[in-house]
């Protein structure tokens, strides 16, 4: 009906994980349920942008100060440690396990973060076209955050656009923050 492709890449929606332990957040079986998901969801957006006169567009571009994520002292120093005797050798490997790091991203995440100030600015960015708004975000956000974000918006159809102009990594729900994992530790805001 449309004369347009999709593609899905898997991990692009930000928690839309395989075998999430996240309460509340959406488990799929298996990565064709997540598709037929996004699919979904692109046609509901393709509905809802031919059912909308366009109208007046308008558009927004502001900076954000971020509040960034910071390790303490020590966390900096074990993670300096780690990066230091390198991830793959014996002794790096030894003391991620002794310090307890998910994996060898983790205190590289923390060593970057400890040289950021304690803010960074975010650019953002909002277009709408009559009731239809694309908010544009220069990170990957949760979907928990998406919707938050939609049911504010004063439009009818709100679409979230993620990694838009930079790649600020993750901003992750905070049951996210708490559970651990990729997105929680690799993300530079709270």
């Amino acid at each position: 009906k449309w004369n347009c492709k999709f593609a899905y890449y898997s991990g692009a929606g930000g928690n839309i994980n395989f075998k999430s332990n996240i309460p509340g957040e959406r488990y799929y079986d298996t990565r064709l349920d997540a598709i037929a998901e996004f699919m979904g969801s692109t046609e509901r957006a393709m509905k809802a942008e031919e059912a909308v006169n366009a109208g007046k567009i308008q558009s927004e571009r502001s900076l954000y100060a971020g509040k960034v994520m910071h390790n303490t002292e020590e966390e900096v120093q074990k993670a300096k440690e780690v990066v230091s005797a390198g991830y793959e050798t014996a002794n790096g490997l030894a003391l991620m396990a002794k310090y307890g790091f998910d994996s060898h991203y983790e205190p590289a995440f923390i060593v970057t973060r400890s040289r950021l100030g304690e803010t960074l600015d975010v650019p953002l960015t909002a277009i709408s076209f009559g009731e239809i708004a694309f908010a544009a975000f220069p990170y990957e956000m949760f979907d928990t955050n998406g919707k938050e974000c939609r049911e504010g918006s004063p439009f009818k159809s709100t679409f979230i656009c993620s990694l838009t102009g930079d790649a600020l990594r993750y901003v992750a729900s905070a049951a996210a923050y708490e559970n651990g994992g990729y997105e929680g530790y690799s993300g530079r805001f709270r």
